[in-house]
């Protein structure tokens, strides 16, 4: 290790690895509070950057990125874990102690070299304590009619753990040139008979859109579609990055490098602007249908951040497969996937029938005991 960097290293040990003055414990960030406090004495202490003028995350200029990755110390004593069963990376605290992975379970787990990556340089701290987040995900878990019940007894012993997921997001001036088909529809009568006809006219033009932090998941660990229940993230509001906002908490690393992450964000934001540009053909053009979209996008001014941002999470396994629940760190919302009960599925389907058919009863019933035809 070089001078410089045991000058770094020994600048986030006292950063991070930071003693309650009251009792010598090691104190952590507290959700409820904002603060950085001490959960055997009460101690607490404001978080050092915490309401400055430059305290929000800062976007950093796409351009440049080739040389933002170094050897980056995560802002205190950390090891990174590796998972050999999922591949999963996550960050702890150097006195935190797992022998499981908070992404699949397991416990395949082993110590594993940091490498060079681009540092966060945001955080969106934990908003939801790990009690509240508790009470949200067992309330979701309680309205879950098909889950069996010995799921959900399995799934409430398990504990949630407190996780920051990186991000990266977006900012950039977008000019897309447009062709498509409007379609104008009308209906004809002829007899009996009614015809829905669409008379299609060409369409050509130019949209401008200026893209303001789009979100994009620099994580394969997770579900994306599980991912999509518990957004979206207020990152407007995102905190320069301060080690303090992650102690206590593990953080993942990256897996989903800065320049694939705007790829995927391209695919994203052009999705974004075709739904944009087919409302705009249908107000400007006073057209019913957009058909055969095409569309070419430059884009200007590209700016991104890495971001951290909170999730409870929490796994269970039951018969042999693990099911995963999300909780979001900053908003409370819940997702996850859950076994289906095959008999409450039945259940389901015998009373629905059973409702229809005293529906039908009561209705010939009515009708004083006649069956009524219909040609």
């Amino acid at each position: 290790m070089s001078e410089i960097d045991d000058i770094n290293l020994q600048k986030t040990l006292s950063e991070t690895d930071e003693k309650c003055p009251q009792c010598a414990a090691t104190i952590s960030y507290d959700p409820k509070s904002g603060m950085l406090s001490c959960p055997y004495c009460g101690f607490a202490k404001q978080i050092a950057t915490e309401g400055k003028a430059d305290d929000t995350a800062e976007e950093l200029v796409f351009a440049d990125a080739r040389n933002a990755e170094t050897n980056f110390q995560w802002g205190a004593a950390k090891k990174t874990i590796f998972c050999e069963n999922c591949g999963g990376e996550s960050v702890y605290d150097a006195l935190m102690v797992s022998d499981v992975c908070p992404f699949c379970g397991s416990n395949q787990v082993t110590e594993a070299q940091s490498g060079n990556s681009i540092p966060p340089n945001g955080v969106v701290p934990f908003s939801i304590a790990k009690e509240d987040a508790t009470q949200r995900f067992q309330k979701w878990l309680k309205k879950r009619w098909y889950a069996p019940s010995k799921a959900k007894k399995t799934a409430k012993e398990g504990k949630l753990t407190g996780l920051f997921l990186p991000y990266w997001t977006f900012d950039a001036k977008t000019y897309t040139d447009y062709t498509a088909q409007a379609g104008y529809t009308r209906t004809i009568s002829t007899g009996k008979t009614t015809t829905t006809v669409t008379t299609w006219k060409p369409v050509s033009g130019f949209y401008f859109k200026q893209v303001d932090d789009f979100l994009v998941s620099a994580s394969t660990r997770h579900d994306p579609a599980m991912m999509k229940k518990i957004e979206p993230f207020d990152t407007n509001i995102a905190k320069k990055y301060d080690p303090e906002y992650l102690s206590g908490f593990i953080s993942e690393r990256y897996s989903v490098g800065l320049r694939q992450g705007w790829e995927n964000g391209k695919i994203g934001i052009d999705q974004l602007l075709k739904s944009d540009i087919t409302t705009k053909i249908k107000q400007e053009k006073h057209a019913d249908k957009v058909a055969s979209l095409k569309t070419t996008t430059t884009y200007d001014n590209i700016t991104y951040k890495h971001l951290m941002l909170p999730i409870w999470v929490s796994n269970f396994v039951y018969k042999g497969k693990v099911y995963n629940f999300l909780v979001n760190g900053q908003t409370g919302k819940v997702g996850g996937k859950y076994p289906i009960s095959a008999f409450r599925v039945i259940l389901t389907i015998v009373i629905i029938l059973a409702i229809i058919l005293l529906f039908y009863w009561l209705n010939q019933n009515s009708q004083g005991g006649e069956t009524v035809y219909w040609n």
